[in-house]
């Protein structure tokens, strides 16, 4: 039980480390939260596996509810990663219980498009049956022409070579209903210090808010446009990396000439 539970300790160990620093109230506060509800999740869905392996099936599916529940709560990239696992538990849970198969596949199809690395852990990995109808869904899931691929959360090595001087790692196009991970690395040489991401809100005409970009020990600049701006067919942005006193020294986009990541409304997660 012990394993599952560092498993999944260790793939969100990332997303709170990255995405801290946006949440509000300060960075310091927000790792705390962040420790909180990670902990509190953790201990609900390997409870909930506890008592699927006793066969008491019900209890299990109220602490997986609760979870799922305080995930939705949560929001973001992290709450999507939280959501994720516990999806996968409940179509797990439907299998074992011999409810609704295919409940299962929906439950596993939601859990893959909040987090496409997400798998079974703990006590299930060792049914056969549970990992076979997972593999299926994800085969189908991921072959799927018509959606573009969901973003990791898990932060990805820094490029061989820095071109442009503020290089971002956002995808042309993105499934409506999720949050946009903004990611950018600077040239070393142009001593950024700090990192703002600008983007057009939903309902706006322009691109009009500002956020904070936190700075991760791998060097990435890190934020995140919420699901609920990525609600319409497109969404704009901009990046402006900042020396010390301030002054922009390098920006990715611009006010007159953003970047524009498509909305595919039709692939949104549920």
């Amino acid at each position: 039980m012990a394993s599952g539970g560092a498993r999944i300790r260790g793939v969100l160990a990332v997303v709170v480390i990255t995405l801290a620093g946006n949440a509000a109230g300060g960075a310091a506060a927000g790792v705390v939260d962040d420790d909180v509800v990670v902990a509190q999740i953790d201990e609900l869905n390997m409870s909930a596996l506890l008592h699927m392996e006793r066969k008491k099936f019900d209890s299990a599916r109220k602490h997986l509810l609760e979870a799922e529940r305080r995930a939705r709560e949560r929001g973001g990239p992290l709450g999507d990663a939280l959501l994720a696992q516990t999806l996968v538990n409940l179509g797990a849970l439907e299998i074992m219980a011999e409810t609704n198969a295919g409940r299962s596949g929906d439950y596993f199809r939601r859990a893959l498009c909040r987090n496409p690395s997400v798998r079974p852990s703990g006590p299930i990995v060792g049914r056969t049956d549970i990992v076979r109808k997972f593999g299926r869904v994800r085969l189908a899931y991921g072959s799927r022409p018509d959606c573009p691929v969901v973003q990791e959360t898990r932060e990805p090595e820094l490029p061989a070579r820095i071109s442009n001087g503020l290089d971002c790692l956002v995808p042309d196009e993105v499934r409506g209903g999720i949050d946009l991970i903004v990611r950018c690395v600077a040239n070393p040489r142009l001593r950024v210090t700090r990192a703002t991401l600008h983007y057009q809100p939903a309902g706006a005409s322009g691109v009009t808010a500002v956020m904070e970009m936190r700075r991760s020990e791998r060097g990435w600049w890190t934020a995140f446009i919420p699901a609920k701006d990525t609600g319409g067919k497109s969404v704009m942005y901009f990046v402006e990396g900042l020396d010390a006193t301030g002054h922009p020294v390098v920006g990715n986009g611009d006010a007159n000439s953003p970047n524009v990541t498509l909305v595919v409304q039709d692939c949104r997660c549920d």
